[in-house]
């Protein structure tokens, strides 16, 4: 049985030491592919969330600017009406407005 020789051991050691460099790199590049993944779908989660914001938020305004358009049109038939009362007319629900009689 021969020996092995420093020069077939250095040369061996070097291939086994290439072969761990490749591996690293390998691995380093799958756990940068993992993170781009992860970083992708937190991006699309932040984008769905900042649409849903802005459409509740639009929501929330449509329905203060529906529910304050009726208390103003509330309150409006309300003071007409006490100004039909003062000068003794009828008032009208519908047209909100005072009636000759």
């Amino acid at each position: 049985m021969k020996l092995i020789t420093n020069s077939t051991k250095r040369v061996s050691l070097a291939a086994l030491l290439a072969t761990l460099v490749v591996g690293m790199a390998i691995s380093a590049q799958s756990q940068a592919n993992e993170r781009g993944l992860h970083s992708n779908v937190i991006e699309q989660q932040s984008i769905q969330l900042s649409q849903q914001i802005m459409q509740n938020e639009q929501q929330l305004e449509l329905s203060s600017e529906q529910q304050l358009n009726q208390q103003i049109a509330k309150a409006e038939g309300q003071y007409v009406a006490q100004i039909c009362q003062q000068y003794n007319l009828s008032y009208d629900n519908d047209t909100s407005t005072c009636l000759k009689q």
